[in-house]
């Protein structure tokens, strides 16, 4: 037993620096290369418009509702993930009438 004792004791230890370095470079190359060839996920675009006159349509028609409304009591941008959104506030009107054939 002595002999196979003395013959590990004579071959090199490898290098533990060297094999985590090239541990460490093997496992950033992975994940750098993992994030460059993952495919994306399309972007889509939320509230655009496909032409100009479209929007003009909408924006008029929407400037007409906003002024046969009263003044708002509060107005606010709430941010949201997908962007701003404005919020219009009205304090309730208990000496309105309702309309023709509505409920109370």
């Amino acid at each position: 037993m002595s002999d196979l004792g003395a013959s590990m004791a004579c071959t090199p230890r490898p290098d533990h620096r060297r094999i985590l370095t090239l541990l460490t470079a093997f496992a950033l190359g992975g994940l750098v290369t993992r994030r460059l060839t993952r495919p994306r996920e399309p972007r889509t675009q939320i509230g655009h418009w496909r032409s100009q006159a479209g929007f003009n349509a909408y924006r008029a028609a929407y400037d007409e509702a906003m002024s046969s409304l009263p003044a708002p009591d509060r107005t606010q941008d709430v941010r949201t993930d997908f962007g701003s959104v404005r919020v219009y506030t009205w304090a309730a009107n208990t000496h309105c009438s309702t309309l023709a054939g509505s409920p109370p």
